[in-house]
């Protein structure tokens, strides 16, 4: 907020691997890791944190068309009680075509 004297800390890792296959190397294997911590509220509050993994692989059908799978999973941590993302989660597939220009 504006009204704040103080600055809040935040702090983020991320990192990917990519392991392309396939006699033209269209094919690729791939995991993906991400975490946030961050103080959401004004000073004197508790960190809270998000961690997402991704795991999938993809088929590039040509130069400019990608289909890819992933699993997704994401945790909210340290989030108070009352609020939403108390011990939030979820996980699961996603699909995607994707076009590039």
């Amino acid at each position: 907020a504006n009204t704040e004297k103080d600055n809040r800390k935040a702090s983020q890792i991320a990192g990917e691997v990519i392991y392309r296959i396939g006699a033209q190397e269209n094919f690729f294997l791939g995991a993906r890791y991400n975490t946030a911590t961050a103080q959401i509220m004004a000073a004197n509050t508790p960190e809270v944190t998000i961690n997402r993994t991704q795991l999938g692989g993809g088929w590039f059908l040509t130069k400019n068309l990608l289909f890819k799978v992933e699993y997704v999973t994401q945790q909210y941590k340290d989030f108070a009680p009352s609020t939403l993302f108390s011990d939030g989660k979820f996980s699961g597939m996603m699909f995607e075509a994707v076009v590039g220009f």
